[in-house]
């Protein structure tokens, strides 16, 4: 199975491993906080690990074989069962540590993540005490790196950390989620010599795609952005082809 013949979006580069810009992003399929009134109702829908295969099929066909999943295995079961069902690679960055750290990380390599970063709980925490599993994965040949909820405070610590290859932070329009500021998060992305992904891209369904990937196009590196259905992944992942292919 092969990734690159199949995806359809711009990539970069961190030690010679294409990155894709456009990951299907997977805060919908837990039913996430960040959307209010709506995130009873994701939780309920994707309860259904089907109905979370069938939306990731739907994005393969539309060119984004590439999911940002938490460690969780109601996550990454479809992610496998969607390879299987349609015999294309799906390049994942994987967030690990949210719960068991060794138990996630096992779950990433069982559908061989080239990336696996250290989620918030832990790399916001303490940058220091995760460097030490950051240069185990590194020393595996994984792309390492970290998510942060607070990218106006972690992002500038991070700079000097060498096994930090890349950064998935909050990053909108409307600078929902940027803690502690906009503008200082904005500042530091802009500074930052590290690869950024953008999370929360459309801040919590508030953005129109296209209003919010112009915004980012001039940001970050790529966005991770969620759906809930094979329309709203139509309507997302072409207004993203116009920003980042």
């Amino acid at each position: 199975m092969k990734f690159l013949s199949a995806y359809k979006f711009g990539t970069f580069k961190i030690a010679g491993v294409k990155i894709p810009k456009v990951l299907l992003g997977t805060s919908p399929f837990m039913g996430a906080g960040q959307f209010g009134a709506k995130a009873a109702l994701y939780y309920s829908k994707f309860y259904n690990p089907d109905n979370i295969k069938e939306i990731i099929i739907e994005c393969i066909n539309l060119g984004v074989n590439a999911v940002q999943p938490f460690g969780y295995a109601r996550l990454i079961e479809p992610i496998r069962e969607a390879m299987e069902q349609s015999g294309v690679e799906i390049f994942t960055i994987g967030s690990v540590g949210l719960e068991n750290l060794e138990e996630e990380i096992e779950l990433m390599r069982s559908i061989n993540s080239k990336c696996i970063l250290i989620h918030a709980v832990l790399s916001d925490r303490n940058l220091e005490r995760v460097k030490g599993k950051l240069r185990e994965l590194k020393e595996e040949g994984i792309i390492t790196g970290i998510v942060t909820h607070e990218p106006g405070r972690v992002i500038p610590e991070a700079e000097s950390i060498e096994d930090i290859d890349l950064i998935l932070a909050p990053a909108n329009k409307l600078g929902r989620f940027m803690e502690p500021t906009f503008e200082s998060s904005v500042r530091a992305i802009e500074n930052s010599s590290k690869k950024i992904i953008a999370i929360k891209p459309l801040a919590a369904g508030k953005l129109k795609p296209s209003d919010a990937f112009e915004f980012l196009s001039n940001l970050v590196d790529g966005v991770a952005v969620g759906v809930a259905s094979k329309e709203e992944a139509r309507e997302t992942f072409s207004a993203a082809r116009k920003f980042f292919s």
